[in-house]
């Protein structure tokens, strides 16, 4: 449902809202600030419906390739067409928003291998340097923070196959454009290589593969209404069964894919920045590791 308020009037049909540039002609669809459809008529400018045809003259005229007409019959067609078009825009874009993304397979968990406070930090490979990284448990968190363009990560001991992961990362700095997560299957050898799951502090998710030198996309980096952006704490959760990767923020599922370069490695967290000069200290903390199958019967 919706009202068509035409000459740089908006238009909204149940969180969806389209408006028209007068100055290019140029109708633009737009949901939760993103453009998701955009199309061109042709170069004329509309009178609005009855309801408000207050609001502008009263012989309020179209111009249409160099000639004018008044409102009249050849108005109320272009404006009923221009309607149905619009809601069957609003029909099709609400019927994606309403297909959540789900996850491919399910998965249960078996038993609790790993339950971490960071009391002490014991168990994981700590870092401090002069040039100001620090990787280490810290109050009773385990703390990454480190400025410039590179990415750390920590890894637990011990070796694990199937896994589900789960932790509270709170980011503390201010700048935004970062990533921080958990990773999987990480290399024993502290080489790098491994599976790693990264939200950002603006509100991105991806899944990576590490090859101990760069981070390359298995799902690459796209936006996600779960995760709470800046100087906030979110929970997430690494699925790591056979080849099967999936990403889980606030518990919501957020991505998945297949990947069979590692079976087998460490449990980490991570961090990234692509800035220099710019920090990123995130906290971690209640961590916990699952030895887990997947389940088919409930994706």
């Amino acid at each position: 449902t919706g009202s068509l308020f035409c000459v740089s009037q908006v238009v909204t049909c149940e969180g969806l809202w389209l408006k028209f540039n007068s100055k290019r002609h140029l109708f633009r669809c737009h949901l939760s600030g993103v453009i998701a459809l955009q199309f061109r008529p042709l170069s004329f400018a509309l009178t609005p419906p009855r309801a408000v045809a207050g609001r502008l003259q009263k012989n309020a005229r179209i111009g249409y390739t160099g000639r004018s007409y008044r409102r009249g019959s050849v108005v109320r067609a272009i404006i009923a067409i221009l309607c149905l078009a619009l809601l069957a825009a609003c029909a099709s874009i609400q019927e994606l928003i309403a297909r959540k993304p789900a996850p491919e397979v399910g998965f249960r968990t078996i038993d609790r291998l790993v339950e971490d406070s960071f009391e002490l930090g014991d168990k994981w490979r700590q870092y401090e340097t002069d040039a100001g990284l620090f990787l280490g448990a810290r109050a009773g968190v385990f703390r990454i923070d480190f400025s410039g363009r590179q990415y750390v990560w920590s890894q637990r001991e011990g070796e694990f196959e199937n896994v589900v992961i789960e932790a509270k990362a709170a980011q503390t700095s201010e700048y935004q454009h970062n990533a921080y997560g958990l990773a999987c299957r990480l290399d024993a050898g502290n080489s790098g290589r491994g599976y790693f799951f990264l939200i950002s502090g603006d509100g991105y998710a991806s899944i990576r593969w590490s090859n101990g030198r760069l981070l390359e996309p298995i799902v690459s980096a796209a936006p996600s209404n779960h995760i709470r952006r800046g100087r906030a704490s979110n929970r997430l959760r690494a699925v790591c069964i056979d080849d099967y990767l999936a990403l889980w923020v606030n518990g919501e599922f957020v991505a998945d894919a297949r990947d069979g370069r590692a079976a087998r490695g460490a449990v980490g967290l991570a961090g990234v920045m692509n800035y220099a000069g710019a920090r990123l200290t995130v906290d971690f903390d209640e961590l916990k590791v699952w030895r887990a199958a997947l389940d088919r019967r409930q994706p």
